[in-house]
């Protein structure tokens, strides 16, 4: 297998713009050596080809011609031809990413849609299999798609992946919303109105499933405004314009809303946009009559392959880049259910899990060494938090100390101000200190008061800033128990990227295949908690991962 691919280089850094114009520049190039349109493909940087890479004849010449895009003409050039070859370890990543532009390309051709990045075909499903829900939600079955490198018999192969997924639509128009705002408040807090549950929305339309976000509502214009028409150069009311494209719209007499757009105001008819947003009952039951069961996952899949069979512009491009989908699933996989592995305590025993007892088992975990000089621990508490923390502070100190986890530990506590999140105190002074590698963050969240929006202010800055952090509730701190302190102690040593055990697979694994897929699976017991005066028990949690 060999791609080339061509570096491209355009003065703008607009995606979009980009694309454009390299398209026009490799319709030039193989206008000039009269070439098949799916010679090549482009993802707005690169040209791919295969087995040979466009003529370099062709490819002056191209460059010598201006290429009009807009009002504007712009200079394009190759500045390198590179031979990738599946062979060569460093070229999979460009390869791969030159088959997923190429089937990119073959999904476009196919009549389907792009929302984000998968596909979907125009036609919704049927509103017989969402009962109650029918008259609420507009469900478009689509694909994700991803071609990879997997290891098949030892080797590494080109790997199709396709992966059923559904699109979920409001089908309250936004026409809708405004009717149901202006009978519902009075005339002096319309605007106001109007400005909360829409202005900032994302929609979508109906007769393309384009996505936009709403800038404002203008009750000066209607579909009978009139606006320039750029390519026929005239005048057109919005009302004539979509009847040319067989879209009737019903109501004459509507605002219009205005999009946000990078070039020129947009403005589009609320009855022919779709709200995206549902609402909390109906996403709560939208599991329960979208989710894709196993049988229908298959018939989706073979859906999408004879689709791309019988377009005769898709399997052409297929064709040209080599791709061939195998269309019958894999319908059996070969399994065993292994022995429960020993696990082995750092510094203590080995022992099965069936065996139960893994608190008192794991008590004995203590490092040979120390694995850290110093760890700066920056503790957040609530101003008005309801349990003293310094004891567990200290325990959870000494702990690190005595497994030998940490040499020593620095610790500074910050208060919280009231009804402030915890990210508000870590200024520039204190981010360097946590992203050294050395530096963790322990916040102390009030289990009563907006715990979840804060425990997620704590993750989401963590991940952006690239901070180890640990979450524990103030209810916590009430005469607290080792285990707890214990436990607190072994994820911040797993987030400092230790080990505080393992698991011995040869013993009950002693030869694999290298297409070995390994599944763990955990289940989480919600404690039982008072509601209405009932004692109950909230539903169990199973996760699970696969590698």
């Amino acid at each position: 297998m060999t791609i080339y691919k061509h570096d491209v280089q355009v003065e703008t850094q607009r995606k979009k713009l980009r694309k454009e114009i390299i398209s026009r520049f490799r319709q030039n190039v193989l206008r000039q050596c009269d070439l098949d349109p799916d010679y090549c493909v482009s993802d707005g940087s690169f040209i791919f080809t295969m087995q040979v890479p466009l003529p370099s004849e062709a490819l002056r010449s191209a460059s010598m011609e201006l290429v009009k895009a807009g009002t504007t003409e712009h200079t394009v050039s190759v500045s390198n031809v590179t031979l990738l070859s599946a062979k060569n370890p460093e070229h999979r990543k460009s390869i791969i990413h030159a088959y997923n532009v190429a089937f990119g390309a073959v999904m476009d051709r196919s009549g389907m849609i792009r929302i984000g990045r998968s596909y979907f075909i125009k036609s919704p499903l049927d509103d017989k299999h969402f009962g109650q829900l029918a008259s609420e939600i507009l469900v478009l079955p689509g694909f994700f798609t991803e071609l990879s490198f997997k290891l098949l018999g030892g080797k590494p192969c080109i790997t199709l992946i396709v992966d059923p997924t559904s699109k979920i639509l409001s089908k309250y128009t936004v026409l809708d919303t405004l009717y149901h705002i202006e009978q519902s408040v009075p005339e002096n807090r319309l605007y106001k109105e109007i400005e909360e549950q829409l202005i900032g929305k994302i929609i979508m339309t109906k007769y393309d499933y384009q996505s936009y976000m709403i800038e404002d509502v203008d009750y000066n214009q209607t579909p009978m405004s009139s606006f320039h028409l750029e390519k026929e150069d005239r005048d057109i009311t919005f009302f004539e314009y979509y009847r040319a494209k067989n879209i009737l719209i019903k109501y004459k007499d509507q605002p219009l809303i205005k999009v946000t757009s990078r070039r020129k105001p947009i403005y589009l008819i609320p009855e022919l946009c779709l709200m995206t947003e549902l609402t909390d009952r109906v996403e709560a039951e939208v599991p329960k009559v979208c989710s894709i069961k196993p049988p229908e996952r298959v018939l989706r899949m073979s859906t999408l392959l004879d689709l791309l069979e019988t377009n005769k512009e898709s399997q052409r491009l297929l064709t040209k880049f080599s791709i061939v989908p195998q269309k019958t699933p894999i319908d059996s996989l070969k399994s065993s259910m292994a022995r429960p592995p020993k696990i082995h305590i750092v510094g203590s025993d080995t022992f099965s899990p069936g065996e139960g007892g893994w608190g008192p088992k794991t008590k004995g975990l203590k490092f040979s060494r120390s694995i850290m000089k110093d760890l700066k621990l920056l503790v957040t508490v609530e101003e008005n938090c309801r349990n003293d923390h310094t004891p567990v502070i200290e325990g959870i100190k000494q702990e690190l100390i005595s497994k030998n986890a940490v040499s020593s530990v620095l610790v500074k506590i910050i208060m919280v101000p009231k009804n402030s999140l915890h990210s508000s105190v870590i200024d520039a002074t204190i981010k360097p200190v946590l992203k050294s590698g050395a530096g963790l963050w322990l916040a102390i969240i009030s289990s009563k008061f907006r715990n979840k929006e804060k425990y997620e202010d704590v993750k989401s800055t963590s991940l952006r800033e690239q901070i180890k952090s640990q979450c524990i509730t103030d209810d916590k701190l009430f005469k607290p128990k080792s285990f707890i302190i214990a436990n607190v102690m072994k994820q911040i040593v797993n987030k400092l990227g230790h080990l505080c055990w393992t698991v011995d697979l040869t013993a009950t694994c002693p030869s694999l295949p290298n297409e070995t897929l390994f599944v763990g699976i955990d289940v989480y017991h919600a404690p039982k908690v008072l509601i209405k005066g009932t004692l109950s028990r909230r539903p169990s949690i199973v996760g699970f991962v696969a590698v």
